[in-house]
This record gives structure tokens, C-alpha cells and sequence, in this order.
């Protein structure tokens, strides 16, 4: 409840944690601080919460907060999801009741609201990949600190005539085998930076589109499942790419590429390399070439140039 009072007093619907913060402004700063307050709640159960900065807030927008423990053998179990209360200039998120426990924090802008296609699903700390959060250890001395998040926004990118589509598929799931709507999928530049989501749609297909000649990487971030970026680069040659294509499996997510308008690798070899790599390819246009390797981590580690001419 918000109140203007010098010594505002509040009581309290039902025991549990609370997060009351209080905002500062004057003609040329504004802050604001935020702590958990506590109310006839179990000393065995604890409280997690923060600010959440990035989307503008009074516009319609909606933050989803999604928290997760984070098991020793590396599962990520989801434990309970809220939306921020978009209030006095921010958005504020709290989870009451929690056993002490590791968990992360995840945000997400609602697709249906205002800046959906501004701002990165983000970890708590500040980071689009579960490998790169920062785990939280809630215990009786850590239950009153504030986990901030500034969610990422997307990267602006010049108009261009590319595009990059595929598709998500169910694997080894609890689920029948199909198609996985509402996946989303990332965008990134050669360096793994992110760019851009999509979200797949009924029929589990995403699309990036006006996107201009480069190398990229497209890849699912779900917590607790790995998965190895897939390359594709653009280029006059091949300005579209298809065949992106990802299963989502209980232990990871499997990649695969395919794109058969210009042509197909036959084989690879030798596997592993040591210092030369043959490839036999199938090639259905003529024309210049550029062929980018990457190693399991999705880091570039040789690109050349080649003209093909078809007899």
C-alpha cells in the first residue's frame, strides 16, 4: 500500500514475508531501498525478492518471475511463479515461505504486453544463460537480502535481407512426441552475444527475419537442459536459412541443421582432426563460399572462402 506519511503504519492481512521499500525523490535524484519484513512467519522458512529494472513500468507491461531450486546434481526445479507488482516506478517480486534451499530467479516481460520484444528472459544475475546465473543461497543470514535483476535488452541490428527459421520438437519427453509451441528461441551475433528472441508458434516454428548478412548463433535456453548453439551464416550466396532445428529431451536439447537448396555434407573427415579436415559436399549451385568451423562450445576457429563452378 503506498503512503506518503512520515511514520506510515500497516498491518498485515496473514503472517508471511513482505517486501516494503521506500522511495526517495526530490527535484534532481530520485532512489529507492527495499528490504523483507516478516510476520508471524516459521523462523524454518524464508523470504527471496528484489527489484526488477529494464521494462518501463505504468505502460501495461507485466513481468513474469519464475524461481527454481537448484538441486547438487545440477537439476533445476521449479518451485513457484509470480508476476511483479508494477508499483511506484518499479517492478517488485517476492517468493514467501521457502524452505532454505539454492534457487535462481528468473524474469520474463509477458509476450502479450507492451516491450515483449524488448527485453531478454534474465537470470538473476544479469545474464540470458542458466550456465552464467548467479545462484542464490537462502539461509537465516542471507533471508534478508534484495536479488536485484536488470533484465537484458535486446541488440539493435541494421536492416538486412536474411532470414533464419526451423523448428522445435518434443523427444524423450513425459509428453507425446510433436511439435513444442511457445519455446522461446535466441538469436545470437558470432561472439554469443544475444540479440533477439522468437517464440515458436502452434505448429513449433520460429523465424528471424530482416536480419542483415553475418555469422550467427541460434540456440534454447531452458534451465537445467544444455544445449550447443547452432552456427548459421549469412551471406549473398544463402541469405535464408531453413533447417534449424532443435529436440528437446529430459537430460539436453539435440541440434541439428540441414538446408537443402544449395546442397548437402556428405561426410567429415578424419573425426577427431588433427591438422587437416576433408569435407564431401553436394553442392546444387555454383558460386562463391564461405565455410565457418566451430568447436563444441560454439567458439569460430577457422573460416575460409571458396568458388565452387558446376560442370
Amino acid at each position: 500500500f503506498p503512503s506518503h506519511d512520515s511514520n506510515p503504519t500497516y498491518t498485515y492481512p496473514a503472517p508471511g514475508t513482505y517486501l516494503a521499500c521506500l522511495t526517495i525523490n526530490t527535484p534532481n535524484c530520485s532512489d529507492i531501498y527495499c528490504m523483507t519484513i516478516t510476520v508471524g512467519q516459521n523462523q524454518n522458512s524464508f523470504s527471496l525478492g528484489g527489484l526488477i529494472s529494464g521494462p518501463t513500468t505504468g505502460v501495461g507491461n507485466q513481468v513474469n518471475v519464475y524461481l527454481f531450486e537448484v538441486q547438487s546434481n545440477g537439476n533445476w526445479i521449479p518451485v513457484d511463479t509470480t508476476t511483479a507488482l508494477d508499483s511506484l516506478g518499479n517492478f517488485i517480486y517476492f517468493f514467501n515461505n521457502l524452505p532454505a534451499a539454492t534457487y535462481s530467479v528468473l524474469a520474463e516481460v509477458n509476450q502479450n504486453t507492451a516491450q515483449a520484444q524488448l527485453f531478454f528472459p534474465t537470470y538473476f544475475g544479469n545474464t540470458t544463460s542458466w550456465n552464467n546465473a548467479t545462484l542464490i543461497p537462502l539461509n537465516a543470514s542471507t533471508n534478508n537480502q534484495i536479488w536485484n535483476i536488470n533484465m537484458v535488452s535486446f541488440l539493435a541490428l541494421p536492416s538486412g535481407g536474411g532470414s533464419i527459421s526451423g523448428n522445435v520438437l518434443r523427444g524423450n519427453l513425459r509428453t507425446a512426441s510433436g511439435n513444442m509451441p511457445n519455446v522461446t528461441v535466441q538469436l545470437l551475433d558470432a561472439s554469443l552475444a544475444p540479440i533477439r528472441t522468437s517464440r515458436t508458434n502452434a505448429q513449433g516454428t520460429f523465424n528471424f527475419s530482416d536480419l542483415p548478412m553475418g555469422s550467427y548463433f541460434v540456440h534454447i535456453d531452458y534451465p537445467g537442459r544444455p544445449c550447443t548453439p547452432i552456427p548459421v551464416v549469412l551471406n549473398a550466396n544463402q541469405t535464408s536459412h531453413s533447417g534449424v532445428s532443435f529436440t528437446m529431451n529430459r537430460n539436453g536439447i539435440t541440434t541439428s541443421t540441414t538446408n537443402l537448396s544449395l546442397g548437402t555434407i556428405n561426410q567429415a573427415y578424419p573425426n577427431p582432426v588433427n591438422d587437416q579436415l576433408f569435407l564431401d559436399l553436394t553442392l546444387e549451385k555454383g558460386g562463391n563460399y564461405t565455410i565457418t568451423f566451430f568447436n563444441l562450445a560454439g567458439q569460430q576457429v577457422l573460416e575460409t572462402q571458396k568458388t565452387c563452378v558446376l560442370s
